[in-house]
């Protein structure tokens, strides 16, 4: 094998590690369950993307609503919670992995209770964030006072990270593209050295 041939072969792999794609939404359909709702763990991945727990609570962090929950919005899947007890909680959303990019393009939010004396949700304001190259951006999202998922547009590019912070959400729907996740610097590490072994054999074995 040739030294060309081994470079060409580790970018590829390079390349495949690192890996993209294309368009998706996050269901949390995964998690449904027959009754009033079910512990996820402190993580949740799915299509790619990682849904982390700020406060974390040796794996029930994170629970979806299930189907027999009347504040579930989702009558037919399931919705993301994040559990705080007590604390202001916080979800952070990455490309699995925890580094690498994506364009966010919209979410679903709805309260997590129902006022049982007004028969519709009280609406309120979760906190937003969003990670890029230009650095930290903050706002405000509304939630409105009906019954069922709101849907939150906003096609932003080049996301390394968002952040949704409120004791009273559920998320669903999340609508992703052009993922890119890149693994930590210890995988290219293992693969360099990797690189720098088969080199030498190969060197050896022509000597």
């Amino acid at each position: 094998m040739t030294f060309k041939a081994l470079t060409c072969g580790v970018a590829a792999a390079l390349l495949a590690i690192a890996g993209s794609a294309g368009a998706a939404t996050v269901t949390f359909d995964s998690l449904v369950n027959p009754g009033i709702w079910a512990y996820t763990g402190d993580t949740y991945t799915e299509q790619g993307m990682s849904f982390a727990a700020t406060v974390r609570s040796n794996g029930y962090s994170l629970y979806a609503y299930g189907l027999e929950n009347p504040n579930n919005a989702d009558v037919d899947g399931a919705t993301l919670h994040q559990e705080y007890e007590g604390h202001y909680g916080g979800l952070v959303v990455t490309p699995e992995g925890g580094h690498g990019s994506f364009t966010l393009a919209s979410l679903d939010l709805d309260d997590s209770v129902t006022d049982p004396s007004l028969g519709r949700p009280l609406g309120g304001t979760v906190d937003f964030s969003y990670y890029d190259a230009s650095g930290v951006h903050h706002q405000q999202l509304q939630l409105d006072d009906q019954v069922g998922l709101q849907t939150f547009t906003f096609d932003l590019t080049g996301v390394r990270s968002f952040s949704l912070w409120s004791n009273n959400y559920q998320l669903d729907n999340v609508q992703v593209s052009d993922v890119i996740a890149v693994p930590e610097p210890s995988s290219y590490a293992l693969m360099l050295a990797g690189l720098a072994g088969v080199i030498g054999l190969s060197r050896r074995r022509k000597a």
